[in-house]
């Protein structure tokens, strides 16, 4: 019985070890596969350099080009051989950053198995809001000042190389995916392949309710946060669009969606079902604040419906001849024979008519400094069309924009690229698009209004409206 009793005891220990040595090969087998060699990166930055000098619609400064060119040579310099996709994403994103380009980008790699924080921050002039939690540690609405004693401005200037933008205010929307992602794209330095997820510690200091404290949270899987966050409180996740009636004034707010097979069917009854039932109405806000719209006709569905007559409008834009962006030379109805690299000056318009049901109500716009690309373009046609009508403050990307982006993903490298492929080229353009009623918005009003504790600028904009 006692040598039995050992041979069972010695093949149950054979079992786990050799589940064990066999999971973790699997594991490693696995990881191997999602690395990324470097060399591969380097490689792909002679493809970049042609971007920038063959099909980019923004001739750059021989001053940038150098600069550009200094952070590719320091990128061959590398000495590890393979990474994971979001090093690779560190290494290569900051030659782009040097643009100065909103649209000039490559996205941020997430995966199912990369570590991120328990909450999620949005910045607003460098102050971190949590917008939502995978932790009863860290509500909501809490301000984070510090994470592992680094203070969050100087969190937010380490990350600003993976940005891209013209100025600050614009990289700053960028910042709530980094600063999530930050275990793996800032301290992840050595790699290890755990069977089972290892968890590592945070000391993060906020204030919440005018109270200051300081948690140790351990990180989470990107897979797993959003079933653990579902348990907690949310802010500023409204839908992509609503209505809202304040006594005979309308508000249709626009966020950021895209009109395709369902969600366009449903925009469209939205519409319809907010003019009939409303038809008394004397005035409407189209509210477009910090719209990310990639799509114009969003905009064009609710105007034709606000409309009595055609109105056909022009614009001007600038490309440059090139067999790169075939879609877009087709798009302006531009014959391509063979590149020559001209840039090439071309006005397209945009016609609006009348749409059943129809609404005879004041239209007015309210737009804020972040509304860019096609809200942008639709607050500048809606000010020439409706002078006198648009309420706000200044935009942070000017009228003359890069436009018709294009999305291209690298394979050798697992990286999604977009890059512009034209440019807004109007005559009064090289400025931020002006509202006709200016509003002052403070860095709290824009606190206020994420966590949706009150919108002090809407309430000014119904003033201005009223009178």
């Amino acid at each position: 019985m006692r040598i039995g009793a050992k041979l069972i005891f010695i093949f149950i220990i054979s079992g786990l070890v050799t589940t064990f040595v066999l999971s973790w090969i699997i594991e490693l087998y696995k990881y191997q596969k999602r690395l990324v060699p470097v060399e591969n990166v380097i490689e792909n930055t002679a493809y970049l350099e042609r971007i920038l000098s063959e099909i980019y619609p923004e001739k750059l400064s021989k001053e940038k080009m150098q600069q550009i060119q200094t952070l590719i040579n320091n990128l061959k310099h590398e000495k590890t051989k393979k990474v994971l996709p979001i090093k690779a994403f560190s290494l290569i994103q900051p030659i782009f950053s040097a643009v100065n380009d909103q649209n000039l980008r490559f996205m941020v790699p997430s995966e199912p198995v990369y570590s991120v924080l328990p909450f999620r921050v949005q910045i607003i002039d460098k102050n971190a809001i949590v917008t939502s939690t995978a932790t009863d540690k860290i509500p909501a609405g809490a301000k984070i000042l510090s994470i592992n004693k680094i203070p969050i401005e100087n969190l937010i200037d380490q990350l600003l190389p993976y940005t891209s933008g013209e100025n600050y205010e614009l990289r700053e929307q960028q910042l709530s995916q980094l600063i999530w992602l930050s275990p793996e794209l800032l301290w992840k330095k050595q790699r290890f392949v755990w069977i089972f997820y290892n968890q590592e510690e945070y000391e993060v200091q906020y204030t919440f309710e005018n109270q200051q404290q300081t948690e140790k949270v351990k990180t989470v899987t990107l897979f797993s946060y959003p079933t653990l966050s579902a348990k907690y409180q949310s802010i500023g996740s409204e839908p992509p669009y609503t209505f809202e009636r304040i006594d005979d004034v309308g508000i249709i707010k626009i966020r950021t969606f895209s009109l395709s097979g369902t969600s366009y069917n449903k925009f469209r009854e939205f519409l319809d079902n907010t003019i009939i039932y409303n038809k008394d109405l004397k005035k409407i806000i189209i509210d477009i604040r910090n719209s990310q719209a990639q799509d114009f006709n969003i905009f064009k569905e609710i105007y034709e419906h606000l409309i009595q007559s055609n109105i056909k409008f022009t614009r001007n834009i600038s490309l440059i001849n090139t067999a790169y962006i075939l879609k877009t030379l087709e798009k302006y109805g531009i014959e391509f024979t063979q590149t020559t690299g001209e840039i090439l000056n071309q006005t397209f318009s945009h016609e609006f008519k009348p749409r059943e049901p129809n609404i005879k109500a004041q239209v007015w716009l309210l737009f804020d400094r972040y509304t860019n690309n096609a809200a942008l373009d639709f607050a500048y046609t809606f000010k020439k069309l409706n002078p006198g009508r648009t309420i706000g403050e200044p935009t942070l990307t000017k009228i003359n924009h890069t436009t018709d982006i294009t999305y291209q993903y690298l394979d050798s490298i697992r990286l999604a690229l977009t890059y512009p492929t034209s440019k807004i080229n109007e005559p009064d353009g090289n400025k931020p698009l002006e509202p006709d009623h200016t509003i002052q918005i403070t860095t709290q009003d824009r606190i206020n209004y994420l966590k949706e504790e009150k919108d002090e600028v809407m309430q000014k904009a119904l003033e201005i409206v009223r009178k």
